[in-house]
C-alpha cells in the first residue's frame, strides 16, 4: 500500500468526486477526483484515514487524516463502506466473511 499523509495545512479531504473543482474561500480542503473509497482505516477504535483506489488499474493507497474522518457517501455507499471496514451487524458481517 502507498501511504499519503496530507499534512500541508490540509484539514479536509474529499474523494470520489466526478470532477475536480476549487473552493476559493477555503484553504483546508483537498478534493481528488476518480477515487473510490474501499474502507475506513482505524487505529484501535479511532478512524485515522481511508483506503482508496485513485483511477482505474491503480494500487490501493492509504490517506491519513490530520484531524478527523468524515464519511459522507450517501444512503447506499456510506453503510457499504462501513461494512467493508468491519463496522455493522455482527451476523451480517460474518455471512460476508
Amino acid at each position: 500500500l502507498n501511504h499519503t499523509n496530507y499534512q500541508n495545512n490540509t484539514d479536509l479531504f474529499a474523494a470520489g468526486c466526478e470532477s475536480s473543482f476549487s473552493l476559493p474561500w477555503t484553504s483546508n480542503l483537498t478534493i481528488v477526483n476518480n477515487t473510490h473509497i474501499s474502507k475506513v482505516v482505524f487505529e484501535e477504535s479511532k478512524a485515522i484515514g481511508v483506503e482508496c483506489i485513485q483511477g482505474k488499474g491503480k494500487s490501493n493507497q492509504t490517506i491519513l487524516a490530520n484531524k478527523e474522518v468524515i464519511l459522507s457517501a450517501g444512503a447506499i455507499s456510506s453503510p457499504q463502506i462501513l461494512q467493508l471496514s468491519g463496522i455493522g451487524n455482527d451476523k451480517h458481517l460474518s455471512e460476508l466473511g
